[in-house]
């Protein structure tokens, strides 16, 4: 039965967030944000990433709705990578479960990419990619910190008046991006232009097929 994004307010970070309550129904992938041998069933309200065993793997969903260039808006979900995956006996093997923001129109190229990822025996680490084109091209910025937490809030702010887009964990600021003429990549943006957010996943190197990262709690206001 098909459930609903429900109006209550829920506060963070001073913004007003609404809570999605049915992840099948807000988010979908398409021909711009697609799968590739990775899948997230969304079970029990929260999202649960699944892959096949192969060099790169990755699953995309974009959120209904897009947002303006001149309002603020946050995207922030509860995720959590196992710690299976640290020890995991497959070396250099990695996961990773978050957010995205991109460019609406743009064929699903730049992107800010903000995951919690393992590469197993080696590093866990939350990290922001800022990537001008995600079909074809490595990022052009990384910001990463390294951690321990096997779960946390992971959140992406937009700041309309800055025209920036900032990666948040567990309310750390994690970095900062520039999106206009200014930063490292021009998102090229006018007053028509719109964002698109949404969840992803992504394994390299392994399947996953227990031990699942999950997403859950998504907020979007």
């Amino acid at each position: 039965m098909w459930g609903f994004i429900y109006e209550e307010k829920i506060k963070f970070s001073n913004m007003c967030l609404n809570a999605v309550e049915d992840y099948s129904k807000a988010f979908k992938s398409n021909e711009d944000w697609s799968l590739r041998n990775a899948v997230m069933n969304f079970e029990n309200n929260m999202g649960v990433l699944r892959s096949e065993d192969g060099r790169v793997q990755e699953a995309w969903y974009k959120y209904e709705k897009s947002f303006p260039i001149n309002k603020d808006f946050e995207i922030s979900a509860h995720i959590k990578v196992p710690k299976f995956w640290d020890y995991y006996n497959k070396k250099e093997a990695q996961v990773g479960i978050g957010l995205f923001v991109g460019k609406k129109g743009n064929g699903g190229k730049i992107v800010y990419e903000c995951d919690l990822c393992v590469i197993s025996k080696e590093m866990r680490f939350v990290q922001g990619q800022m990537i001008r084109n995600r079909k074809g091209e490595d990022p052009i910025v990384v910001e990463e910190k390294r951690l321990q937490d096997e779960h946390g809030i992971i959140s992406i702010k937009y700041d309309s008046q800055n025209i920036t887009l900032a990666l948040y964990f567990n309310e750390n600021l994690i970095g900062v991006q520039k999106i206009d003429e200014t930063g490292e990549v021009d998102w090229k943006m006018t007053a028509d232009d719109e964002f698109e957010a949404g969840i992803m996943g992504f394994a390299e190197g392994t399947g996953i097929s227990s031990n699942f990262p999950t997403i859950q709690d998504v907020s979007i206001g």
